[in-house]
């Protein structure tokens, strides 16, 4: 007869024996909270963290956690510099000086402020389609100091319009605030740049969940202890095993923070 679908069919779990919660989470002393989008039930899923979060996780990035609605913490291994990414800089003109260089200051923002992320290079896109010049980018160390320390230096080269006005300029991936951006103009009139990229290596975090249910992710406890979970004896093969891709929220400030202290007290 005509094919038809099997109405008692039941769609097998990825790695059975893997539970999709561990322990409960205090939740209250996370900062920031991402809410995480699925839609394919019981599966193995993948998220990439942003340049952004990493800006707000400590170095080790211990203070990360995926939890669900009940406040349950989901296990997870953790993938590190799984990705490239780029997220665009803001690009702003330093004063003019008499020295025939021209200076912009990069910056990733967010929330009115320059973060701190581990910049793996930086890449320009540049509007003007003849040029050959000396570049330098340095490190903003301090305002006092926002030109003593060079990252990268090189010469960026277009000679027609069919060349790509795209470059990269490779940094030393250590985490940075503020960059300067040194072109040297000579007699020529200043490049026009209207796009700068900042390229940042991303983790990637692998877990089982439950699309039907709420999850989100944590972010910025700075005295929460790093995470250990027996998924871990298995990530060599959660690494290789196909998984969805979850997709991040915004990052909003997680409503039921409570920052430590003794309020009594003070």
């Amino acid at each position: 007869g005509p094919k038809e679908s099997n109405p008692r069919f039941q769609k097998a779990q990825p790695l059975p024996a893997v539970p999709t919660s561990g322990s409960p989470l205090q939740t209250s002393g996370f900062r920031l909270v991402r809410p995480l989008i699925m839609n394919d039930g019981v599966e193995l899923y993948s998220l990439l963290l942003s340049p952004i979060d990493l800006a707000y996780l400590r170095p080790d990035l211990g203070d990360l956690r995926v939890a669900d609605g009940s406040d349950q913490q989901v296990p997870y291994v953790l993938v590190p510099h799984a990705l490239e990414t780029r997220s665009e800089l803001q690009v702003t003109p330093e004063p003019a000086q008499a020295d025939k260089v021209s200076r912009f200051r990069l910056a990733l923002r967010h929330d009115s402020q320059s973060l701190l992320v581990p910049l793996d290079a930086i890449e320009l896109s540049v509007a003007s389609s003849f040029y050959s010049r000396a570049v330098r980018v340095r490190e903003v160390r301090t305002e006092a100091t926002p030109y003593a320390s060079v990252l990268c230096s090189a010469t960026i080269l277009r000679l027609s319009e069919e060349d790509a006005g795209l470059h990269r300029l490779p940094l030393p991936g250590h985490p940075v605030r503020e960059l300067i951006l040194e072109v040297d103009n000579g007699d020529n009139p200043p490049l026009e740049l209207p796009q700068v990229l900042g390229v940042v290596a991303v983790p990637r975090v692998i877990y089982k969940a439950d699309a039907q249910k709420a999850y989100r992710l944590l972010i910025g406890n700075p005295t929460a202890q790093s995470p250990s979970y027996d998924l871990a004896s298995l990530r060599s093969v959660l690494i290789e095993y196909p998984s969805r891709l979850a997709t991040l929220g915004e990052l909003t400030p997680n409503p039921g923070f409570r920052p430590p202290g003794n309020y009594f007290q003070e």
